[in-house]
């Protein structure tokens, strides 16, 4: 988790938000704790380098840290901060917002058991991140250095993360998402 602290940290150097030239990416840094804000948490994959996060989900406190990441698949209003951050060691993480078309266009070219039916998967998720996860995104983040790479490498390695997701402990919540449809089309 170090290293892809690190390589956030490079390219995320003030706090704030940081939209990057990657698309669907940004980077995250905070240097103490912040106060509770109201937003929308939608369908992607929320990871914390280095310091923590609370999140309230309704009446359920979620808490994660360093080596977790939270995978959100429906559009969820929630209250969340940061927990603990400093100066010293801030608070590291990114967003990448994931597209459903691509997750249903790569779960049709991969042979996976559809999800049970009768067991529904939560909408927001809690996991630890495995190294191979952590390897392809320190190759996303690190992509920034060689911008006119980016055209090219970035599509490559997000598929490469969405094909992760979807073969680790992810997967039945992603599956259920292809199954069932995205909260939009099962209006229509």
């Amino acid at each position: 988790m170090s290293a892809l602290a690190e390589v956030i940290g490079t390219f995320a150097q003030t706090d704030g938000d940081h939209i990057t030239a990657i698309p669907r990416l940004s980077l995250h840094r905070r240097s103490a704790p912040t106060k509770p804000l109201h937003c929308i948490y939608s369908l992607g994959l929320g990871v914390v380098a280095q310091g923590d996060k609370h999140v309230l989900l309704g009446k359920e406190v979620i808490d994660y840290g360093p080596g977790q990441s939270m995978l959100t698949t429906i559009d969820l209003p929630v209250v969340s901060h940061v927990k603990q951050a400093s100066v010293r060691k801030p608070f590291l993480g990114l967003l990448l917002t994931l597209d459903a078309r691509h997750i249903l266009q790569l779960a049709s070219e991969m042979d996976f058991p559809q999800p049970a039916r009768e067991r529904a998967y939560r909408p927001v998720s809690i996991q630890k991140l495995d190294g191979v996860l952590i390897d392809a995104l320190i190759r996303l983040v690190g992509l920034l250095a060689e911008p006119a790479l980016i055209p090219r490498l970035s599509p490559l390695i997000q598929q490469e993360i969405t094909i992760r997701l979807l073969s680790s402990r992810y997967g039945p919540q992603l599956l259920e998402l292809v199954a069932v449809g995205p909260p939009g089309q099962q209006t229509a």
